[in-house]
């Protein structure tokens, strides 16, 4: 599963606390103006950034971000859900491996039922 750019957005917040508008858009790929649109979403504004013109006139300036409870949470539920599909896709490799360990021991059962009927 490929990573979405506004979950990576999160994940560069929970790194670093203090960066500026463009320092984020650049390590992410989101735009300036996804930024713009989605920061109220993700995150905990104080009136300067609030405001587009703040934003925009502060755009190198660094300043501290504060993911919103929302944004955290629903964060842990996409890691939880990623970690529930790795898990899945180990157990179907594992039940896989158990078939063929299964058929082969039939097989060898089956094997040693006719040679021994043989003899």
């Amino acid at each position: 599963m490929d990573k979405h750019k506004y979950i990576a957005l999160i994940e560069y917040a929970l790194e670093q606390k203090t960066f500026s508008m463009l320092e984020v858009c650049e390590a992410t790929g989101v735009s300036q103006k996804e930024f713009q649109f989605i920061r109220r979403s993700i995150f905990v504004l104080n009136a300067e950034q609030d405001t587009i013109e703040g934003l925009v006139e502060n755009r190198r300036e660094l300043q501290d971000w504060v993911l919103s409870p929302e944004a955290y949470f629903n964060y842990l539920q996409y890691c939880e859900f990623k970690h529930s599909l790795e898990s899945a896709e180990a157990a179907q490799k594992s039940a896989t491996k158990a078939f063929w360990v299964a058929l082969a021991a039939i097989v060898v059962s089956i094997a040693s039922t006719l040679v021994g009927s043989v003899t």
